[in-house]
């Protein structure tokens, strides 16, 4: 009796749960304190920080490595290979 019963109950909240989980929760109806201060003050907005890459002199960044990219293949080694030929499929 007792296990039916817990299957029951286990049974009713799984077919619940999808049906509250669209709900939308309620605000709370309660009156606000009248002690309370009426609104905080605004927060003070943060200018952006400029686009480095966007200056004149990108030499002067910090931080900045010159040597960061390097190609695996020099012009010499590209001159070198041979020419690509794409071929010709027959469909």
């Amino acid at each position: 009796m007792r296990s039916t019963l817990i299957a029951t109950a286990s049974a009713v909240m799984l077919m619940a749960a999808p049906a509250l989980a669209q709900t939308v929760p309620s605000a709370p109806s309660r009156t606000p304190d009248p002690n309370a201060s009426i609104s905080a003050p605004a927060p003070i907005p943060r200018t952006p920080a400029p686009d480095p890459l966007k200056m004149e002199d990108v030499s002067k960044i910090s931080g900045f490595e010159k040597d960061a990219y390097r190609l695996a293949k020099t012009a010499d080694d590209l001159k070198s290979m041979p020419e690509w030929s794409q071929t010709a499929r027959a469909e």
